[in-house]
């Protein structure tokens, strides 16, 4: 009689509509090369809710930085859903400078990564997926305009985790 809430429950997910579904976490994680380094890993991975993840993975880079000779860059992954960039670059001296490249977008000054953490860029990853390589290229310009220099930062898509849910209609 133990096959009869199994029986039950193929049932009402047949009937009403219910659909069971799988959800992996993803996080950008950096390739650790000269210039690049992690100053903060996660220390846990759960889900948006904050129960714990299925085959849940932790110590990926949630912080990190690249020091060029003239420009600091700051990168923040937050531990999210989605694959998430934000980014920030200033000058020897603490002065804010500009960054372009493929798929990155200035936050508007009213977003609340800019308000609470300073970053002042994002790199859209989800449109980056498609690309054959997976590397973040930005060119680091002063308030002049001029070019202090170019980063090529390899990186991967790594999964931190499952969950699961029903879907409903």
């Amino acid at each position: 009689m133990n096959w009869i809430p199994s029986i039950v429950m193929g049932y009402l997910l047949m009937f009403t509509g219910c659909a069971p579904y799988v959800i992996s976490y993803k996080h950008v994680c950096f390739k650790e090369i000269n210039r690049l380094r992690v100053v903060e890993r996660s220390s846990s991975s759960t889900d948006s809710q904050g129960n714990r993840l299925l085959w849940a993975k932790i110590g990926f880079p949630t912080k990190v930085q690249v020091s060029g000779s003239a420009y600091l860059i700051d990168i923040e992954i937050p531990i999210n859903p989605l694959p998430v960039v934000f980014l920030n670059v200033r000058d020897n001296d603490g002065k804010v400078l500009m960054l372009s490249g493929p798929h990155i977008v200035e936050l508007a000054k009213t977003s609340g990564i800019f308000l609470k953490e300073g970053y002042r860029y994002s790199f859209l990853v989800t449109e980056a997926i498609a690309q054959p390589e997976q590397v973040l290229t930005v060119t680091i310009k002063d308030d002049a305009g001029a070019t202090l220099g170019n980063e090529v930062l390899p990186y991967k898509i790594r999964s931190r985790g499952f969950t699961y849910g029903v879907d409903a209609l």
